[in-house]
């Protein structure tokens, strides 16, 4: 792995600001405002999340991240003259960034976490990626003895190691994923959306928690919904719908035997242990697929998950 500009120090999370376009010269256009307004946050989502390499089992997953940790140190320092230009001022986490951030700190170290932090990885360096290329090209185009301007010669420097970035974090991306045909997925995602709906409905009907009733509706809801979104899929491919797993259905058994605070800790750590087996699948259905509707239907659902998930591993320090 390239170890060019890697540093392991940790990187401060700067406090909660959007990047603001106080005047953008004329000398760049909106085009280039936009590519440095999104690098600049992105390089300071890549820092907080390279501090959590310590957390990452897997050797190469921690290098990736050390490596993210460096690039977006010199891409911080380099983005300075630019940003001086347009008049915008470094952005720090948004409320979505700080949502995200803290699922990955309550997940306890294993392949899941790992996937995930590789995955914020792609999500951040895809658009930066993209949006250099852009960049770089146009100071390209410029012609010969033409120079490009601020933004562009920053595209130019940053493109090679972004790219070698993102391309690590997708190889070790299809390394960790789950290895499912998409006929299994959407068999697998199917039982534990009938069991999901049956856990939440029984938590509705026995929890008097505020917390663990909200998240049961959301649950409740959002599970019907993505098995109605689910169901023409899994018809086109001739994927039959089960009933409940023996195991699915030992454990809402067993859950119909609690009450009070102890059914309130059993239905909690079983949505987090079956909304982690969720997002894990569909993220590996997202990038490994290979039926465009199966993956649709997953791209569609998976934020709707790890949002469960988010407030199901808060909700599980306080039942």
């Amino acid at each position: 792995m390239n170890r060019t500009n890697r540093s392991t120090r940790r990187h401060p999370v700067l406090s909660l600001e959007c990047l603001e376009d106080r005047s953008v010269p004329a000398v760049l256009s909106g085009a280039d405002a936009s590519f440095l307004q999104y690098t600049a946050h992105a390089d300071v989502v890549a820092a907080a999340v390279s501090n959590m390499a310590p957390r990452a089992t897997n050797e190469q997953v921690r290098e990736l991240l050390q490596e993210v940790g460096g690039m977006a140190t010199s891409a911080q320092a380099e983005l300075q003259p630019a940003l001086a230009q347009t008049g915008l001022r470094p952005a720090g986490l948004n409320v979505l960034d700080q949502m995200h951030l803290r699922t990955l700190s309550a997940l306890r170290p294993g392949t899941l976490l790992d996937l995930m932090l590789v995955d914020y990885v792609i999500t951040t360096e895809q658009p930066v990626v993209g949006l250099a290329m852009r960049e770089a090209a146009a100071g390209a185009a410029a012609g010969a003895g033409a120079s490009p301007n601020a933004a562009q010669a920053f595209a130019q420097d940053l493109l090679p190691q972004a790219s070698s970035v993102l391309a690590q974090a997708q190889a070790l991306h299809n390394y960790l994923a789950p290895r499912l045909t998409d006929k299994q997925f959407q068999a697998q995602a199917a039982s534990n959306i009938l069991f999901e709906i049956q856990l939440a409905n029984l938590a509705l009907q026995r929890s008097t928690n505020p917390g663990v009733r909200d998240l049961a509706q959301l649950m409740a809801g959002e599970q019907a919904g993505a098995q109605a979104s689910l169901n023409p899929v899994m018809n086109a491919a001739g994927v039959v719908m089960t009933s409940l797993l023996p195991a699915q259905q030992a454990t809402l058994n067993q859950l119909r035997g609690l009450s009070g605070a102890a059914f309130d800790r059993a239905f909690v750590n079983t949505a987090v242990t079956l909304l982690q087996q969720d997002v894990f699948r569909y993220q590996g259905e997202v990038y490994v697929g290979s039926n465009p509707d199966a993956k649709a239907y997953a791209s569609a659902t998976l934020p709707l998950l790890q949002n469960q998930l988010a407030i199901a591993l808060k909700l599980r320090g306080s039942v």
